[in-house]
């Protein structure tokens, strides 16, 4: 990773991450482009 402020925490970080995201409901994802100007949804069907 270029960005030295989590440079070697990147496998804690996503371990908690992970840990935080499966106590919370998670239905989906909005995603922009970088002008802000286009918008692609994503929706989960696991049920």
């Amino acid at each position: 990773m270029d960005c030295y402020l989590i440079n070697g925490d990147v496998p804690r970080i996503m371990e908690e991450f992970n840990a935080y995201k499966a106590r919370i409901p998670v239905y989906g994802a909005v995603i922009l482009d970088t002008k802000l100007e286009k918008v692609l949804l994503g929706v989960s069907d696991d049920t």
